[in-house]
């Protein structure tokens, strides 16, 4: 594949964005010691929402993380599900994508 050091290089930086990402939103927040319920709950949601975030950064660097694994493997742009070669449209727009069009639809 001829574009997979542009591929590289943007996955490196989506790397490094989403840990930083991480990085923070982990970080232990003081809510302090309140005693009025109605600030317990909304901190409370506060913090449920940060963990539900954190989460889905995760999930984003693990597939930024198999996709660099691909390219180091040698089978980056090549679908997970069927074998067939990912699109360089789908790649241009999410360069972490294990999936072809087709596969992606469910067809």
């Amino acid at each position: 594949m001829e574009d997979i050091d542009k591929y590289r290089t943007k996955l490196q930086a989506a790397h490094e964005r989403l840990t930083a990402e991480i990085e923070e939103s982990s970080k232990s927040q003081d809510f302090g010691s309140d005693v009025d319920m109605d600030e317990e709950t909304d901190e409370g949601e506060a913090l449920a929402n940060r963990l539900a975030i954190t989460q889905a950064l995760k999930d984003e660097l693990g597939e930024v993380e198999d996709a660099l694994r691909r390219i180091e493997a040698g089978t980056y742009g090549i679908c997970t599900n069927c074998g067939k070669p990912i699109s360089k449209e789908i790649l241009d727009a999410a360069p972490e994508s294990a999936l072809c069009g087709d596969c992606k639809k469910g067809v």
